[in-house]
């Protein structure tokens, strides 16, 4: 673990923040509290106009990208932004950069100062995810790449869908798929925790994603998909497949609020035991189940039940780790069983279940 708290794992988006944006509800009175990640999801929500939003995560190097990013929004126009980011290309990146680093704090500046290749290649694509990502997709491409276009050029989802069942859906692709899904693999090539250490003995890791694949390639345009593009093609190659604080309408909504955000390094449980009781309204969580033990994840969800107010709205996604809510929480939370549902069938990110719903108040937690 302590590796992977001083690498940089994500920088893009593989989290669909219209699920968020969808279950939490967001008013301009709302305190929100939302691990940072990539800084996708906490620019996702910064589209509904909370009054204020505690980006929080335990590792330094993706606070330094929310910074990064944040710095990028405000002083670059959206076509600028774009090209330094990665979106479209630029040879220019590492003089923009110091453009922007005098708008950094010490940390991150020395951070990024010793990560200029990484900033020259486009950051949106250097996280320890979107380096796999790529060279699964070159893999991909290298196979298959006929089909792929094929199948990102189909006219609408029934061809798209027959496509697969006639061509990728064979014993290679789940030979591949198989490959790829042994614990050891996430342990060693990627070095993430989250998906090793802590998903259940027994659970078949291949048949959830083959399973999940299928319901992507049967319910929508992979083409118009941002995760999909980034993860069978590597990148996001257009305007229709951008995730949402990515996209050109959202831009100067985003940048006239920039200044609710405050980026914080710290672990959930911690930050949220430092803040008044009852001050938060709203959390977006992520995966935080497969990156804790039990215990620590009934710490988070004790600190939760404490710093929330009553009627706060939660948001909680789970991968290969599904976790039941401690019982300590049980009389202070109403879940949204049909919510839960329809975030899981429409979430473009296709991997997640959801627990959402809202604090209805109870105990306080020390």
């Amino acid at each position: 673990m302590a590796g992977f708290l001083q690498t940089l794992n994500y920088t893009s988006s593989n989290e669909d923040g219209r699920s968020e944006l969808r279950a939490l509800r967001l008013t301009e009175k709302d305190t929100v509290v939302c691990i940072t990640g990539s800084g996708s999801r906490t620019l996702d929500l910064l589209t509904a106009g909370p009054g204020r939003i505690f980006s929080v995560d335990m590792n330094c190097c993706q606070s330094f990208l929310m910074e990064l990013k944040i710095a990028a929004i405000r002083n670059l126009s959206y076509d600028e932004c774009m090209r330094f980011l990665g979106v479209l290309q630029d040879s220019r990146r590492p003089a923009i950069y110091r453009g922007l680093r005098t708008h950094l704090s010490n940390g991150a500046r020395a951070y990024w100062d010793g990560m200029l290749p990484a900033i020259a290649r486009g950051i949106l694509y250097q996280g320890r995810w979107e380096r796999y990502f790529y060279r699964l997709a070159a893999s991909l491409r290298l196979t298959r790449g006929g089909l792929l276009d094929a199948l990102f050029g189909a006219a609408d989802i029934e061809h798209q869908y027959a496509l697969f069942l006639k061509g990728w859906d064979s014993s290679f692709w789940r030979g591949f798929i198989r490959c790829i899904s042994p614990k050891v693999v996430w342990k060693f090539a990627l070095g993430d925790p989250g998906f090793s250490r802590y998903v259940p003995r027994g659970f078949s890791v291949s048949g959830f994603l083959l399973d999940r694949f299928g319901v992507s390639f049967r319910t929508r345009l992979l083409r118009e998909s941002p995760f999909m593009n980034l993860l069978l093609q590597g990148r996001y190659p257009s305007d229709v497949s951008l995730p949402l604080h990515l996209q050109r309408r959202q831009y100067r909504l985003i940048r006239e609020r920039l200044d609710r955000i405050t980026v914080v390094t710290a672990r959930l449980d911690e930050f949220l035991q430092m803040m008044r009781p009852r001050t938060v309204d709203a959390f977006s969580l992520s995966d935080i189940g497969s990156y804790t033990s039990s215990e620590q994840y009934e710490q988070v969800w004790a600190a939760v039940a404490s710093a929330g107010a009553s009627g706060a709205r939660f948001c909680e996604r789970q991968f290969l780790v599904k976790r039941p809510l401690p019982d300590i929480v049980a009389t202070t939370v109403r879940r949204d069983w049909n919510l839960e549902c329809a975030l899981e069938a429409a979430d473009d990110s296709t991997f997640y279940s959801f627990v959402v719903g809202i604090l209805t108040g109870g105990a306080q937690w020390n």
